[in-house]
């Protein structure tokens, strides 16, 4: 092979590599999730999701169950972080709009940790 092929080569896959790396964003942080879910959603889903947090008994309805494959089934990650950052309404889960992209992303990641089978 030619140098300057080899050269070519180089340069073509340094790029692509480089090019890859700068569409991947930032890393997911389970770890922060978890200090997220500790800090807004713990007092109402509790520390295992199954919504028996120390607020959750005293609500109406009832604080979503986060570890049933039921509720699991059909929620896409861009679904869950949509329902946080809306809220839902009829029952006391308030929006929380003011997460950013990254928070809420660490934060599904954490919740996925309920789901069965994980």
């Amino acid at each position: 092979m030619s140098r300057r092929v080899l050269t070519t080569l180089t340069t073509a896959l340094a790029l692509g590599l480089w090019s890859l790396v700068a569409q991947a964003g930032p890393k997911i942080d389970v770890d922060k999730g978890k200090a997220t879910y500790a800090a807004q959603c713990l007092i109402c889903h509790g520390e295992a999701g199954d919504g028996s947090g120390p607020a959750g008994a005293a609500l109406n309805p009832k604080p979503t169950n986060l570890s049933t494959a039921a509720w699991w089934a059909d929620k896409t990650d861009t679904a869950v972080m949509g329902s946080i950052r809306r809220g839902s309404p009829g029952t006391t889960m308030q929006a929380y709009n003011r997460l950013t992209r990254e928070e809420l992303e660490n934060l599904v990641a954490y919740l996925r940790g309920f789901e069965p089978n994980k």
